[in-house]
């Protein structure tokens, strides 16, 4: 405890030299000008409270002091109300102030350390870190200011307050020690538990001046009064002082490079923060392999576990090969970060759906929860994965074997109440942005393609739907027992007008006509429509994935292409064969 307790406070002191030593007017203007805004707020906040109490009395209470008796009750509401609104007008100004001297301590800081940009949006870090420091070094004297008054008027109280936020800080850095849940509460959530812990301290603080009240010997009623409201405004200040504290240590790798000559930014990864390589640990690891795979085996002999892990460059996800020598099985263990949970449960929906035997994705055992992290169990017996430098060649693949499987009719509903398709993404806003950067001739496309934009609408619209897997990760490529491609990773799936999703091949439309080809025999709908049709879904699609990459020239010849395409398939409807745009 006094290990980490001297090295944060001799940090904090270190910190306080550099400040003071690189704005020694600003930093100490920015401290005087917070304490006095606070204390501004606190009689802002206690002035309306007398008033209250007063317009509730006939006449002034007798624990009122005997020099606010003698001025009268409707001169001193109406002396509390003035300095009731001065106080609040106090408050104002001395932020603003505040403010400006932050942004100006803070431009001189990074002037005189002279370091190039470290990370991003530096600049506002160190004025967030700054106001923090500023802010909990008045809440510190705040904090002194109030117990001093205290001492004074309430000996027995000060003593009790600063008696249980020693015991409260010892207690919670025990538990912080042994608690791997309270640790992790308290790096992810700081100053709501600060607060919670705050609110503990006063309850206390409330039930000791009753049980003074009621049994020893109290102080004057309007003293105990006073303490409870300034108590619990004084001790809402140092919850928010000690989050400060906290966050500012937990950042003192980017503070020490921004703030502190000749040290150097070092990136590192967080210890303090639960993660789900934590389940990784040999400790951890021996909890929870077992039974996970007993849960999605439904059999409790599986005997040992062999496992591994497998790269896969899927960021903040850890996947895992276990072989059961017994069961004479492989699965695949899929562990998501929390952060990636939305992720974790849009998969999961897609494999516990009424899916198809073949759907390209191996046999789903089970999607569960390990502590506060989904996870997805896959069986991938007699599967292989593929090289990296053959799964790149293959893009398309899964997508293509996607069109042979239809989406559930209640699927497709679910999907729809919650996400918008191809045709309803594609609107004018798009069309605005490519006019900023289109040549005249691309000019013409757009406007042609959105004087289309209702019948090639209709045309997608009337589309079978498919699954899609945009974002294909290569190395989630497996070779299933049949030598066929297939995926273990489905997080982004969407539902779209067949063909989107499968990029057309410049100058020749073959890729889209072999899927459909290939699909019809498993749907028979897919004949219902032109081959064209499909292909102008590909190709929008394309268009809508090169706009979000701002890759606008790509998207405009995109347009151009599926507005040939649209014309080739309405010639009832377009003025001509050849739009004037493809002409030229």
């Amino acid at each position: 405890m006094s290990d980490l307790t001297i090295s944060t406070s001799r940090w904090l002191i270190k910190l306080t030299k550099t400040f003071l030593k690189g704005t020694p007017v600003a930093t100490p203007v920015s401290v005087f000008t917070t304490l006095i805004s606070q204390i501004a707020m606190m009689m802002a906040f206690l002035m309306p409270l007398k008033v209250v109490m007063l317009l509730g009395a006939e006449n002034i209470p007798s624990y009122f002091p005997e020099t606010l008796q003698a001025i009268g009750k409707n001169t001193l509401i109406l002396s509390l109300v003035i300095l009731s609104v001065a106080s609040y007008a106090i408050t104002v100004i001395l932020k603003k102030i505040s403010d400006k001297t932050t942004e100006r301590g803070v431009k001189n800081l990074l002037e005189k350390t002279q370091k190039i940009i470290i990370f991003e949006n530096q600049d506002n870090f160190a004025s967030k870190a700054y106001t923090k420091y500023t802010d909990a070094l008045a809440g510190l004297v705040f904090f002194v200011v109030t117990i001093g008054l205290l001492s004074i008027f309430y000996w027995d109280m000060a003593v009790f307050i600063i008696a249980v936020l020693f015991l409260a800080y010892f207690i919670t850095y025990i538990l912080y020690l042994s608690s791997p849940s309270l640790k992790t509460l308290i790096n992810d959530k700081s100053q709501p538990t600060a607060i919670s812990i705050s609110n503990v301290v006063f309850l206390l603080v409330f039930l000791y001046i009753v049980f003074d009240f009621l049994y020893l010997t109290p102080p004057e009623f309007i003293i105990g009064l006073i303490t409870i409201i300034i108590g619990r405004l004084m001790l809402v200040r140092l919850s928010f002082t000690a989050s400060y504290l906290f966050t500012l240590k937990q950042d003192e790798g980017k503070i020490n490079a921004l703030f502190f000559h000749n040290q150097a930014f070092l990136p590192a990864i967080n210890s303090h923060h639960k993660s789900v390589w934590d389940l990784l640990k040999n400790q951890a690891l021996e909890n929870w392999l077992v039974p996970l795979l007993q849960e999605a085996t439904a059999d409790k002999n599986i005997g040992d576990i062999a496992n591994k892990w497998q790269q896969t460059r899927l960021n903040n996800i850890v996947v895992l090969q276990a072989e059961s020598k017994v069961l004479e099985k492989t699965f695949l263990i899929k562990i998501f970060e929390e952060r990636l949970a939305s992720q974790a449960l849009h998969e999961s929906t897609l494999m516990l759906a009424d899916l198809d035997s073949e759907f390209p994705c191996p046999p789903f055992l089970l999607a569960t929860m390990i502590g506060s992290y989904h996870c997805h169990v896959f069986d991938i017996t007699d599967h292989e994965f593929l090289p990296f430098q053959e799964a790149i060649k293959l893009n398309n693949v899964v997508n293509e074997k996607l069109l042979m499987f239809p989406p559930s009719e209640t699927l497709v509903e679910r999907y729809k109440r919650s996400k918008a398709l191809l045709w309803e993404r594609i609107d004018k806003a798009m069309m605005d942005r490519l006019r900023m950067v289109a040549s005249e001739k691309g000019k013409q496309v757009i406007q042609e393609i959105e004087d289309a934009m209702p019948d090639i609408k209709s045309i997608l619209r009337a589309l079978p739907l498919s699954f899609i897997a945009p974002k294909p990760n290569h190395l989630s490529l497996l070779k299933d027992s049949d030598d066929q491609i297939i995926s273990f990773h489905w997080p982004t799936w969407v539902i779209e007008p067949a063909g989107a999703g499968i990029d057309p091949k410049k100058n020749n439309d073959t890729n889209v006509k072999d899927a459909i080809q290939s699909a019809h025999g498993h749907r028979a709908e897919l004949l219902q429509f032109p081959v064209e049709n499909y292909e102008l879904a590909s190709l929008l699609s394309t268009f809508e994935r090169n706009f979000h990459q701002q890759q606008y020239e790509d998207a405009i010849e995109l347009l151009q292409q599926a507005l040939t395409k649209f014309t080739e398939l309405t010639p009832d409807k377009a003025e001509h064969r050849i739009p004037p745009s493809a002409q030229q």
